[in-house]
């Protein structure tokens, strides 16, 4: 019989954040109780503050040190906001590049625009859904708090609601204008335009965080459950 796991990839979304020192642990996020439902085994990926092109550098990381052809597979991409970026200058290891980072501040006001931030996130799902065909893997997405706008080549029969309602709307309950980005002059951080949408509190969120509570990951956990499970039994995603 197969091995079943599913792959974590992400920023602080997926990985789970709070502001109490106790931190959540992988039965909590999201994934982990996917994973328990679904009865797989959960390989998480996910880290903090990093930008959508990080996980292709995740993915290659589980490819070299957990792949084996005989298992089976379903990874969740969790798509964060499209102006996060990576680097490697000056040296190998990457940089990830942020508009709430001081030092990055001249480059997003002069040099980074939103017609740049939809072709890296394009190319790099382009790139994980090559990725996941060529090694048989179940990959399926979730958009964090954006709406950006995606190829036609990109296959959006794998994104939840086919992209046509995100994470953030998710644990809302409503569509707060279908924003698509973050104002691109980048005045705020992201955590404070989604604090300004759902005020200091929400039953799904961090208080003064703007991260998914336990409560908020069990909802999305859920959301993704039936979604699967829909796909599966080749009903209507």
């Amino acid at each position: 019989m197969k091995e079943k796991y599913l792959l974590n990839f992400g920023d602080s979304w997926a990985a789970g954040h709070n502001n109490k020192p106790i931190p959540f642990t992988k039965d909590e996020i999201y994934s982990g109780q996917l994973a328990i439902k679904l009865g797989y085994n959960l390989l998480d990926f996910s880290r903090g503050s990093t930008s959508a092109h990080h996980m292709i550098l995740e993915f290659q990381k589980f490819i070299k040190h957990h792949y084996d052809k005989d298992h089976e597979y379903i990874a969740i991409f969790f798509i964060t906001a499209q102006e996060r970026q990576i680097s490697w200058m000056p040296h190998d290891n990457p940089i990830e590049v942020s508009p709430n980072q001081e030092e990055w501040k001249e480059y997003y006001q002069n040099f980074y625009t939103d017609t740049l931030g939809e072709f890296n996130l394009n190319t790099t799902i382009l790139s994980l859904q090559t990725m996941c065909k060529h090694y048989g893997i179940n990959d399926r997405y979730i958009l964090g708090w954006q709406y950006p706008r995606m190829w036609s080549e990109v296959d959006l029969t794998r994104f939840y609601k086919n992209g046509k309602e995100n994470c953030f709307d998710l644990l809302v309950g409503k569509t707060l204008g279908k924003t698509n980005n973050v104002d691109p002059s980048v005045k705020y951080p992201v955590v404070r335009w989604m604090l300004q949408q759902i005020g200091s509190k929400n039953k799904n969120f961090n208080d003064n965080d703007g991260h998914p509570n336990v409560q908020g990951h069990t909802m999305i956990a859920e959301e993704l459950y039936l979604w699967i499970n829909r796909l599966s039994t080749n009903t209507n995603p």
